[in-house]
């Protein structure tokens, strides 16, 4: 609501000092012309950014401040993805062996409640 008003407002102040001959009045050429150049301006501004963005990156690799960026080959061999590879194949051979123990142990307490059961109950 108040942002309504402070624009009829700035309209208003703007079509007064236009009557009054203080400003002029922008043609659609002249608007078409500031509004390609805002855009300019603002595309060259943000392209500026990012090349110093890089060339601070550079200067930070080169002074030791950050590390390099690896390669292809190196992210291939990168030991930590073959530590977390093999602990987690160590995991599953983990999880198959303890089933296998708990299969062999119901085995082993059946086997013995067929062969010593009749016993304890005697």
């Amino acid at each position: 609501m108040i942002k309504q008003i402070q624009k009829h407002v700035m309209e208003n102040e703007m079509q007064r000092k236009a009557k009054e001959g203080k400003i002029k009045r922008e043609t659609e050429e002249n608007k078409e012309n500031n509004a390609c150049v805002y855009v300019q301006r603002r595309i060259r501004g943000i392209l500026a950014r990012k090349f110093v963005e890089r060339l601070r990156a550079e200067e930070m690799e080169f002074l030791g401040m950050q590390r390099k960026k690896k390669t292809p080959e190196e992210e291939r061999n990168d030991p930590i993805k073959k530590m977390e590879q093999t602990r987690a194949e160590r995991k599953l051979v983990q999880e198959n062996n303890f089933k296998r123990y708990q299969d062999a142990k119901l085995l082993l307490k059946e086997e013995i409640d067929e062969n010593e059961g009749t016993d304890l109950m005697e």
